[in-house]
């Protein structure tokens, strides 16, 4: 959607002669979005509804040195040992990719959590704010979220995670898939929670002393 203005701009050109080639962006069925150079060509000459020959050629997603990125880094091991959840979410927030850290925090194996709903993962009081959050990045209204929301493991506990994700999209109104990471915050959050209580019951001690203090 973002490229549908240079689209017809280009075609409205097209007897413009000594034309460059123009990058735009194709969009998949899953959301995801593949750079592309658009050749167009006239087809025949003489005729009223003129056709066009379109031609779109990938770009690469390598670097300009001729050597691949992953043979100048191996991207997917660092990706592996990260302790944050990494995922992409595509539509419907269904997951479509999962490090191994998914396994370590949830118990939840790989294979059996891809192609479901993120969502179905997700404590039932904080479903709303998440389907609000993810939803709205998905369509291109919001360009990231950072929450604290809780998860549910397979043996039914929760944990805490902080939730950060944006939209893969290269402008704005344009729907993509979603990326982010999770990160568990459940320790954090008890400690937050002790210390709370932990106050609460110094000032119940303290307002309850038959005297003054200062």
């Amino acid at each position: 959607p973002g490229d549908h203005q240079l689209l017809a701009s280009q075609l409205a050109s097209i007897d413009t002669p000594a034309r460059e080639d123009s990058t735009l962006r194709l969009l998949c069925l899953d959301g995801t979005v593949l750079p592309s150079k658009l050749s167009l060509s006239p087809m025949g000459h003489g005729t009223t509804h003129q056709r066009l020959l379109l031609q779109f050629s990938l770009i690469s997603s390598g670097p300009a040195t001729g050597v691949r990125f992953n043979e100048q880094f191996n991207y997917h091991l660092l990706i592996n040992r990260l302790e944050d959840v990494v995922f992409e979410l595509h539509r419907a927030n269904r997951l479509s990719f999962l490090n191994p850290s998914w396994e370590n925090l949830l118990d939840y194996s790989i294979e059996e959590s891809l192609g479901k709903s993120l969502i179905d993962f997700i404590h039932p009081e904080d479903k709303p704010l998440a389907i609000a959050r993810l939803d709205s990045i998905a369509r291109g209204k919001r360009l990231r979220c950072n929450e604290q929301i809780r998860l549910i493991k397979r043996n039914g506990e929760p944990c805490w995670v902080n939730i950060r994700a944006r939209s893969s999209a290269m402008a704005e109104n344009e729907g993509a898939s979603v990326l982010g990471t999770l990160t568990d915050i459940t320790e954090a959050r008890q400690v937050e929670a002790s210390l709370r209580s932990n106050r609460h019951s110094l000032s119940s001690f303290i307002n309850n002393v038959p005297c003054m203090i200062y």
